[in-house]
C-alpha cells in the first residue's frame, strides 16, 4: 500500500516531502489520486487575498471613526472631573478656584485657586486628547471670560464650552451658575 505525494502533503501539513502516505489507501504510485487535484490556484489565492485587503481597509476606517468618538467621550468626562475637583477645593477650603480656558492653541486647560490679587497653577496644564480641541467657533465662555470660576458656596457663573474633534464630532458642556449642574450635549 503506497500513497501520492500529495497524501503525504496533506498527512505532514505545510512539510513538503517526497515519500507515501502509508494510511492512506486510495492511492498507488502512478496513479490519480483525488488527493492529488486537491488544492489552490495562484490566481484564487491572489483574489482571497485581495478580499481580505479590502475588508480590512474598511475595520481600519470603522476603527479610526470609533477611537475618534472614544478621545471625546474621554475629553469630556476629564473636563467634567476637573470642573467637579475644582467645586469641591472651593468649597472644602473656602477659597476661590477656577479652570482656566485661555491657552491658545486650544488643547489645554489649569485648574487655579486664588492667593491675594493673583492665581497660582494647583498642578501641570491638563492636556486634551490628540485629535480634540476647544471649538473655535465658541471660545469657552463663562460669563463672558474664558474661566469658570467656583466660589466658596460652590457656585459659578453660568457658560458653556464645546469641544471638536476628527470626523465633525462635537460635544458641549453647560455648566449652570447657581446649581453648579452640569449638562452635556
Amino acid at each position: 500500500m503506497h500513497a501520492c505525494q500529495s497524501c503525504v502533503r496533506v498527512w505532514l501539513g505545510k512539510i513538503k516531502f517526497t515519500g507515501y502516505n502509508p494510511l492512506h489507501q486510495d492511492c498507488s504510485p502512478g496513479t490519480n489520486c483525488a488527493a492529488r487535484n486537491q488544492g489552490f490556484t495562484a490566481i484564487e489565492i491572489i483574489i482571497t487575498l485581495s478580499l481580505l485587503g479590502v475588508l480590512m481597509a474598511m475595520s481600519v476606517s470603522g476603527l479610526s471613526y470609533y477611537q475618534a468618538g472614544r478621545s471625546m467621550d474621554v475629553a469630556q468626562r476629564d473636563l467634567i472631573t476637573q470642573i467637579r475637583e475644582a467645586q469641591s477645593m472651593a468649597v472644602a477650603t473656602g477659597n476661590t478656584y477656577r479652570i482656566d480656558f485661555s491657552d491658545p492653541s486650544r488643547q489645554t486647560y489649569q485648574l487655579q485657586y486664588r492667593s491675594g490679587s493673583g492665581w497660582v497653577n494647583v498642578r501641570a496644564p491638563e492636556s486634551l486628547p490628540a485629535g480634540v480641541q476647544f471649538s473655535s467657533a465658541s471660545t469657552p465662555s463663562f460669563g463672558g471670560d474664558a474661566y469658570l470660576e467656583f466660589y466658596a458656596r460652590g457656585t459659578c457663573e453660568s457658560g458653556q464650552l464645546s469641544l471638536t474633534g476628527k470626523y465633525d464630532m462635537s460635544n458641549s458642556i453647560q455648566v449652570d451658575g447657581e446649581t453648579a449642574n452640569i449638562r452635556t450635549f
